[in-house]
This record gives structure tokens, C-alpha cells and sequence, in this order.
């Protein structure tokens, strides 16, 4: 009887041992898997990095051109705002007209707003005759 215990008992310790197995095994693997999706995503997180830095470079560029074409705006409008001939409002920068016709487009809107304003003004002077009268 002793060794039909014995053989069951180490018989099952077999079967323990083989099923641990396959588990450390399951798990091995998995944890592979999650290493690889690990470096996937820290590659991502690289690329998203380098791309943000990109970004941020072109968006200083774009604010300083801004601000060098606001500056030369206001210098060229103050000289030619001196001459009396064109008030620095209706100046057009000639280097940033779009080919779509977008400059021309932006002339016709102020020369609308000043046919605005003229109206607008000779009303005020209508009314002011009107009440002085």
C-alpha cells in the first residue's frame, strides 16, 4: 500500500509540475508580448516628440515672420501716411498676395469700407445742416 500512495503522490507531483510549467511558460510569453508593445509605444512616444519639437520650431518661425511683416507693415504705413497720399489702413503688402486672387479681394472689401464710410459721413452731415436749420 505504501507504494501505491507513493506513485499517486509522485504521480501527482508530475502533473503539478508539468501544469506550472505550461504557465510559467504562458506567462513568459506573454510578458514578450508586452515588452514588444512596450518598445512599439516608446517608439511612438519618440516619433510624437520629435514631431511636436518640428511643430514648435515651424510655429516660432511663423510667429516671428509675423511680427517682422507686422513691423515693416507699420513702418511702411508710417512713411506713406506721411506722404498724405494713402492712409497705412488700404496699404497692401505686395510679398504676400496669394495667387487665388485674395489681394484684389482684400481691395475690394476696403474700397467697399471707405464707400462705407463716406456714406456714413455725408448722412452725419446731412443731419447736422438739417438740425443747425
Amino acid at each position: 500500500m505504501v507504494t501505491v500512495e507513493f506513485f499517486t503522490s509522485a504521480f501527482w507531483w508530475v502533473q503539478r509540475e508539468k501544469i506550472l510549467d505550461k504557465q510559467l511558460h504562458s506567462v513568459i510569453e506573454q510578458l514578450e508580448a508586452k515588452q514588444a508593445q512596450a518598445e512599439g509605444l516608446v517608439n511612438e512616444i519618440h516619433l510624437k516628440a520629435t514631431e511636436l519639437e518640428r511643430l514648435n520650431v515651424l510655429w516660432r518661425n511663423l510667429e516671428s515672420s509675423n511680427i517682422e511683416m507686422n513691423t515693416a507693415r507699420n513702418r511702411f504705413g508710417r512713411s506713406a501716411s506721411g506722404n498724405g497720399s494713402a492712409s497705412s489702413d488700404y496699404i497692401l503688402d505686395a510679398h504676400h498676395r496669394n495667387a487665388d486672387g485674395r489681394a484684389e479681394n482684400q481691395q475690394r472689401l476696403m474700397l467697399l469700407r471707405s464707400g462705407f464710410v463716406l456714406y456714413i459721413l455725408a448722412l452725419n452731415i446731412l443731419v447736422f445742416i438739417k438740425i443747425s436749420f
